[in-house]
C-alpha cells in the first residue's frame, strides 16, 4: 500500500487525489452503517452506546495522527525555507567577498555567481523535467565557478584571501546541496498509509454511530469527511516541495539577485 500511495501522490493532481478520497470515505461510512446496523439489529440501548466511546478513541486517535503528520510536514517546510534563506546568504558572502580579488579573476567570478543566482530561482508552476534540468544547469554553473576561483586563488593560495573565498565559494555549492536535499525530502510513504487508514476507519465508525441515531446528519457527514479530506490534501501540498502550491517563497534569491545585477 506504501508503494501504491508513494506512486498516487507524486503522479496525480491533488484535486483528483482530493476528489477519490472524499468517494473512498463516503462509501467508507455508508460501509460502516450498513454493518452495524445488521449487528446491532435489536441490542439493548446500552450496547448502542458502548459503541460510541469506541467511536471516540478512533477519532481521537486519527487527531492524533492528522496533528503529527501535519507537524511533519511543516517541519519540512520550515527545513527547505531556512535552506533557501542559507543559500542567498552565502552567494551573497561570496559575491563580496570576490571584490577582493585581483582582474579579470574577480569580474567573471561574480559574473558567475550573478548567473548562479539567477539559476537557483525556481517556480512551483514548473515540471518535474524542467525542475531536473535547471538542477543540471545549476551544477555545471556551480563547476564553472569553482575553476574560476581556482584559478583566481592560485596566484594567492598561501594567503588568508584565498582560504576566505575558497570557503565562500564551498559554501554555496554545499548550501545548494542542503537544498536539494531538503526539498527531495518527503513525508514516508508508510506515515501517510497509517494516517489514511485512520482515516478511512474513522469514516466507517463515524457511519455505525449514524446507525443508532433517528436521522441520518447527511449535510454534518459530509462537511466533516470533506475536511477531513481536505486536511490530507493540504499535508500533501505542504510536503510536495517541488510542484506542491503551498512553496517556499523565492523572493529573497529573487531580490539578492536584482541586487548583483545593480552592481557594477
Amino acid at each position: 500500500m506504501s508503494r501504491l500511495l508513494d506512486y498516487a501522490t507524486s503522479t496525480f493532481p491533488l484535486w483528483a487525489i482530493g476528489v477519490v478520497l472524499v468517494a473512498v470515505l463516503f462509501a467508507s461510512c455508508e460501509l460502516g452503517l450498513v454493518i452495524s446496523r445488521r449487528i446491532l439489529k435489536g441490542k439493548k440501548r446500552h450496547d448502542r452506546d458502548s459503541l460510541g466511546y469506541i467511536v471516540t478513541a478512533i477519532f481521537a486517535l486519527l487527531a492524533f495522527m492528522l496533528a503529527t503528520t501535519f507537524s511533519m510536514a511543516l517541519s519540512r517546510f520550515d527545513t527547505r525555507r531556512l535552506a533557501l534563506a542559507t543559500e542567498v546568504d552565502a552567494i551573497g558572502t561570496a559575491y563580496l567577498r570576490a571584490s577582493l580579488l585581483d582582474e579579470p579573476h574577480a569580474s567573471k567570478v561574480r559574473r558567475s555567481l550573478r548567473e548562479y543566482a539567477h539559476c537557483r530561482i525556481s517556480s512551483p508552476d514548473w515540471t518535474i523535467q524542467k525542475l531536473e534540468a535547471r538542477v543540471t544547469e545549476c551544477q555545471k554553473i556551480g563547476a564553472r565557478l569553482w575553476e574560476e576561483t581556482r584559478n583566481a586563488v592560485q596566484p594567492v593560495r598561501t594567503t588568508a584571501l584565498a582560504s576566505y573565498m575558497v570557503s565562500s565559494v564551498n559554501d554555496v555549492l554545499n548550501a545548494a546541496v542542503r537544498r536539494e536535499i531538503a526539498g527531495r525530502a518527503v513525508i514516508p510513504a508508510r506515515v501517510l498509509s497509517v494516517l489514511l487508514i485512520c482515516t478511512v476507519a474513522a469514516s466507517a465508525a463515524l457511519g455505525s454511530v449514524l446507525a443508532g441515531s433517528a436521522t441520518r446528519f447527511r449535510a454534518s457527514t459530509a462537511l466533516l469527511l470533506t475536511l477531513y479530506a481536505v486536511c490530507f490534501v493540504l499535508i500533501l501540498d505542504i510536503d510536495r516541495s517541488r510542484t506542491g502550491s503551498v512553496a517556499v517563497s523565492q523572493r529573497p534569491m529573487s531580490a539578492l539577485a536584482a541586487q548583483l545585477d545593480a552592481q557594477p
